[in-house]
């Protein structure tokens, strides 16, 4: 169909639109896109980086705060589930030791 599109366009473009308008539509689609990948892959088209905006405030100096030990996260919740009278689960052993 492309050769006959193609030897129809050498003597006649019009005709051969007329002939076969699918052909015709679809090498119409390819050049824009073809067109189109161009544009975007040298930056003609799409979206622009964002600009950072530079602040002049300057920061306060931190504070030093003095560091006090904390115990782990999972020994209050262990105190609070035991207190609200929840069972906690047992831990499983994933392997047997065999004698």
């Amino acid at each position: 169909m492309l050769r006959l599109t193609a030897d129809l366009a050498g003597f006649d473009i019009s005709h051969a639109v007329k002939t076969m308008p699918d052909v015709a539509a679809g090498l119409a689609a390819a050049a824009f896109t073809l067109l189109g990948m161009l544009l975007a892959l040298f930056g003609l088209i799409g979206s622009k980086p964002t600009t950072v905006k530079k602040t002049t405030v300057k920061a306060k100096p931190a504070e030093t705060k003095a560091v006090v030990p904390v115990a782990p996260a999972g020994e209050e919740e262990k105190k609070a589930l035991e207190d609200a009278g929840v069972e906690l689960p047992k831990k499983r052993t994933t392997r047997v030791a065999k004698d």
